[in-house]
């Protein structure tokens, strides 16, 4: 068994939060009308959906690298 050499080092504070542009919630997807609605519409509604898809996924993606790097800090590595 290898006994580990490195110091203990206590935390000052509590665990480092995400910033809140980070962990805010993502648009729910468009209310479609119960109705026909013009080709333009459909894809004005479209559009929002989609952007708000990759400004979801942007959000997400800094939130996994945020914790992966806290983690990695935590651990020592």
């Amino acid at each position: 068994m290898q006994i580990d050499s490195k110091p203990v080092v206590e935390l000052g504070s509590v665990l480092a939060a995400p910033p809140a542009e980070l962990a805010a919630h993502c648009d729910d997807p468009v209310a479609v009308p119960d109705a026909a609605i013009a080709a333009g519409a459909t894809e004005r509604l479209w559009a929002q959906d989609r952007a708000s898809l990759v400004t979801c996924g942007g959000r997400h993606s800094g939130l996994a690298q945020f914790y992966a790097k806290r983690d990695a800090g935590l651990a020592g590595k």
